[in-house]
């Protein structure tokens, strides 16, 4: 898109209406004439015309000479530091408003710059914010999308986003926020076009049918941009064969419509793992005509010595590209999904279409017991449709196993839901036991486990005592965990549920709704009655964990989700009332957290799991550190392994965040989002798309269906492991003093590779600054280190 002169914030909105160019008053160029023949007309606003641009806070808002591009102006908007008004908001609006209906994406660009943003309230939405709200034909209005900055001090950013206006939508609103917060925020270049659906739009949009409500989603192209086509060297070569196999550095970035390069086909894969570590390898073929049935064999893996690697360590999986949401869609305004890789499918075969992409995944378990050396083999992909193929396969065993840390924690939060994984004659704790044998295998020991919803606590008065009847969840998880070895500890994440059962038993009127504005507690919870009653519902769950776990078995108590991440509603009056009375009850805290309300948890709680703070920015992870440990807290995070926005469908950015990112941040614990498994999903279907995409999937009841997310987990967990295992022996080394020198010379080195791990700041990046393939470069760096300190 054409920026327009030294105009400074532009909107570019391509309207299905025919205006002649013109001028306004001052000269600035206000349209331009189309030809007749054109479905759509360019209509040019200068945000420099105030008149366009309006603020209700103007003592706030001004237009600033500071601009993102030469000789333009920028939106300012300015809350100054020592304001006291925790609620205040600095707003620029800009209207579209025409009599038609709108049908189509509009194509966000902008640039923003911050100083000094910092938080005044807990909420998480106090940073520098764009929303776009729809007018709908009753001239409400919806929100349509979210867009939001970084708070601190940040040079010129670009930010591009695709929103969709559906059916009903007959303008918009753009709104630019700075809110909650000090600080300034600029903005500049601000563009927006707008492109009506296509007929091929139109025919790939699915209808979803959500709580009785119809919603249209619309499909995003997979690839940022066209593979280049095949040369015709290539195609001669490999055409007979009917297709080309080739591999790409990470497995997210071929989607159906990928075409190889000429230096991704038919090479030689090349692993390397340590005894006991599971590692992936992936390998995609591209199709020149349709081919039936394709499928990969894997023959053994034989050392010199004639040792080897049985086809029982290795897991061969088709990956499936699906159709996937994201988070706004499930709060039902961001309508897009996108096709992208994500299932791993256990299947022996399947057709390709002609010019078409297919990815086939494999992960080998090493055997403990493995003797060191390079182990090759062979892979052989065969079609109904074509001659058959075989590509060269080696792995290099190392001489070593990875250690596991001491000082870190990784787990995984649970609904409590497994009804998908049982099978004829299976109660629920085998199935459940399924599941965490499948969490320990990916290096996962301990359990959030989601108690605010489901089958709650069941409480009754017996003989004027609180008697806890039955909990279900954790009858079924604790013998589950203990069946597959997981080591713990156990969080158990009550939410509210607590306190309503015990209202129930007493029989007194149930606490508020903290979520929906009503207050966070009532006269009758702040009673001692009330009180005692919690406190004993506690001691009540204490005795029912170590009955099934045993009396060492360690467990965490959590109430209200989020506490500091949802200001309004009483969550935090809420929580002010829970970790209090289980400290008096004798009970350790986790608390999922955000902002700096976790200070005011502080001394009642544990474990603080932060959303994003702690691991937000090398400086805000030291001032989290150096607060934390004042309270005696130990830091967790959340948020980017899984399945939120921006992690289906890759290796990364999961293995960035459970690895590389846990352990520059020296964090103590990483959770993963989330694990349900309460249906079987169809593979070829559109349910997935009424919540968030998940870590894991059934597509036949009693069989996981795992992701590339899901794998990416453990790879990060194991790039955590091998960073640890070279530390622990630069530590040992380095009190010999023969081999001091070498354990500096590697440590110093080790810092320079651990200085280019991008922090949470930089998340939306994640997969272009350190890609899959720069997190493998590392960790091979790392094995030769560890080996070279063996040997010194």
């Amino acid at each position: 898109m054409q920026a327009i002169g030294k105009a400074g914030i532009i909107f570019l909105i391509l309207m299905g209406v025919c205006l002649a160019g013109c001028s306004d008053k001052e000269g600035h160029f206000a349209g331009a004439a189309v030809s007749p023949s054109k479905p759509a007309s360019v209509v040019l606003i200068d945000a420099r015309d105030v008149q366009k641009w309006t603020t209700e806070t103007q003592e706030l808002c001004a237009l600033s000479e500071e601009s993102g591009s030469a000789g333009g102006r920028s939106l300012l908007l300015a809350i100054p530091e020592g304001e006291t008004n925790r609620m205040r908001r600095a707003v620029w609006s800009y209207s579209v408003a025409e009599e038609r209906e709108y049908a189509g994406r509009l194509r966000v660009y902008f640039r923003y710059k911050t100083e000094n943003v910092a938080p005044m309230t807990d909420y998480t939405w106090n940073m520098p914010l764009m929303q776009i709200r729809g007018i709908l034909t009753d001239r409400q209005s919806n929100l349509i999308a979210n867009i939001p900055g970084k708070k601190g001090n940040n040079d010129w950013t670009e930010c591009e986003k695709t929103i969709v206006l559906s059916e009903g939508v007959r303008g918009f609103r753009v709104d630019i926020i700075l809110q909650q917060s000090t600080g300034k925020a600029w903005f500049d270049d601000l563009r927006v076009d707008y492109v009506p659906f296509s007929a091929k739009d139109k025919a790939r949009a699915i209808e979803l049918d959500c709580g009785g409500r119809k919603m249209k989603v619309y499909c995003e192209l997979s690839c940022k941009k066209a593979d280049d086509p095949l040369p015709q060297r290539i195609v001669k070569k490999w055409g007979h064969y009917g297709f080309a196999p080739y591999i790409r550095e990470d497995p997210r970035d071929v989607c159906p419509e990928s075409i190889p390069r000429p230096d991704e086909i038919g090479n030689i894969i090349s692993l390397f793992a340590a005894r006991g570590e599971y590692e992936p390898f992936w390998i995609s073929v591209y199709s020149f005509k349709t081919l039936k049935k394709v499928r990969i064999k894997l023959a053994e893996l034989v050392n010199a010595n004639g040792d080897k690697i049985s086809q029982d360590n290795v897991d061969a999986r088709i990956v499936k590209c699906w159709p996937m949401g994201n988070a706004g869609l499930f709060e039902g305004y961001d309508r897009i999904y996108i096709v992208k890789p994500e299932l791993l499918l256990k299947k022996s075969s399947l057709d390709v279409p002609e010019n078409t992409s297919q990815s086939f995944y494999f992960t080998i378990k090493i055997p403990e017991t493995a003797k060191p050396g390079t182990y090759r083999g062979k892979y052989v992909i065969e079609s109904d449709s074509g001659r058959s193929r075989s590509v060269p396969v080696c792995i290099e065993v190392l001489p070593f196993s990875l250690d596991a840390p001491d000082n870190m924690n990784w787990f995984m939060h649970c609904t409590g839901n497994f009804e998908a994984l049982r099978k004829p004659g299976m109660n629920m704790i085998e199935a459940a036991t399924v599941a965490m044998r499948d969490i320990k295998e990916h290096g996962i020991e301990g359990i959030v486990l989601g108690c605010g919803y489901g089958p709650p606590a069941k409480l009754k008065v017996v003989d004027g005592k609180l008697v806890l009847v039955g909990f279900p969840k954790v009858e079924m998880v604790i013998p589950a965990m203990k069946r597959a070895g997981l080591k713990g500890p156990l969080i158990i994440h009550c939410g509210t549920m607590l306190e309503n059962q015990v209202a129930e038993a007493l029989g007194v009127e149930k606490p508020p709704v903290a979520d929906q504005g009503h207050g966070g507690k009532s006269k009758t919870m702040e009673t001692p009655e009330f009180k005692e009653a919690f406190k004993a519902a506690l001691r009540e769950i204490d005795k029912l964990v170590k009955k099934l776990g045993g009396k060492d078995f360690d467990w965490y108590y959590e109430g209200i989700d989020e506490p500091g991440g949802r200001a309004a509603g009483g969550r935090p009056e809420r929580a002010l009332w829970q970790w209090p009375l289980a400290k008096e009850a004798g009970f350790k805290g986790a608390a999922y957290i955000s902002g700096d309300f976790w200070k005011k948890l502080a001394p009642f709680n544990t474990i603080q799991i932060f959303s994003g703070d702690v691991v937000y920015s090398s400086g805000k992870n030291a001032e989290i550190l150096r607060d934390i440990s004042q309270y005696k807290n130990v830091p967790f995070h959340y948020g980017y392994s899984g399945c939120y926005d921006g992690l289906p469908g890759g290796l990364m950015p999961s293995r960035w965040g459970a690895g590389f990112l846990s352990y520059i941040s020296k964090v103590r614990g990483e959770v993963t989002w989330l694990y349900e498994l309460g249906s079987t999903t169809d593979p070829n279907g559109v349910n997935q798309l009424k919540f968030y995409p998940k870590i894991t999937y059934c597509v036949t009841s009693g069989e996981i269906t795992p992701t590339l997310q899901w794998e990416g987990v453990r790879e990060g967990i194991d790039d955590y492991r091998y960073v640890y295992t070279l530390r622990k022996l630069i530590e040992e080394n380095s009190k010999c003093p023969g081999k001091r020198e070498k354990s500096s010379e590697i440590d110093a080195k080790l810092e320079t590779i651990l200085a280019t791990v991008p922090w949470g700041e930089d998340f939306g990046r994640v997969t272009d600054v350190f890609n899959n393939a720069m997190a493998a470069k590392y960790r091979r760096q790392i094995a030769d280190w560890i080996y070279a300190l063996m040997k010194n």
